[in-house]
C-alpha cells in the first residue's frame, strides 16, 4: 500500500496530498481559489477537514485496494447533506509535469 501521498486528479480537479509525521495528512487543490486539507488516516481511511476561500467542512475518503483511486464524502460545515468525491493517482513519469490549480506547478521526477 502506497497510502495517501502523491497528486491526484479527481472529480475537483488535481490534489496535491502529503503524509506528515505519524497519521497526519495534509493537502491543496484549486476549488474557486486556493484551497487546503487536513486529515488523519487511519490504514486505508482519511478523515479531514478541508478549508475553500468560501466555504470550508468535513470529509471522510477511503483508498481502493491498491492505493491507486479513492472515493468518498464532504459536506460543507452546517450542512447534513455528504457529496461524493472521487479520485484515481497520477502515476509519475520521469519530466512530466502536473499542474495543480494556477499556482503550482509539480515536476514528477
Amino acid at each position: 500500500m502506497r497510502g495517501w501521498d502523491g497528486i491526484w486528479e479527481t472529480s475537483f480537479g488535481r490534489l496535491r496530498l502529503v503524509e506528515k509525521r505519524g497519521a497526519r495528512v495534509q493537502g491543496f487543490y484549486e476549488c474557486g481559489g486556493p484551497s487546503q486539507i487536513d486529515g488523519v488516516a487511519r490504514g486505508d481511511s482519511l478523515g479531514f477537514r478541508y478549508r475553500e476561500p468560501n466555504v470550508s467542512g468535513t470529509g471522510h475518503l477511503q483508498l481502493a485496494e491498491g492505493g491507486r483511486a479513492f472515493t468518498g464524502e464532504w459536506r460543507p460545515r452546517g450542512e447534513s447533506k455528504w457529496s461524493p468525491w472521487s479520485g484515481r493517482r497520477i502515476e509519475a513519469q520521469p519530466g512530466i509535469r502536473a499542474v495543480i490549480g494556477r499556482a503550482c506547478t509539480a515536476t514528477l521526477l
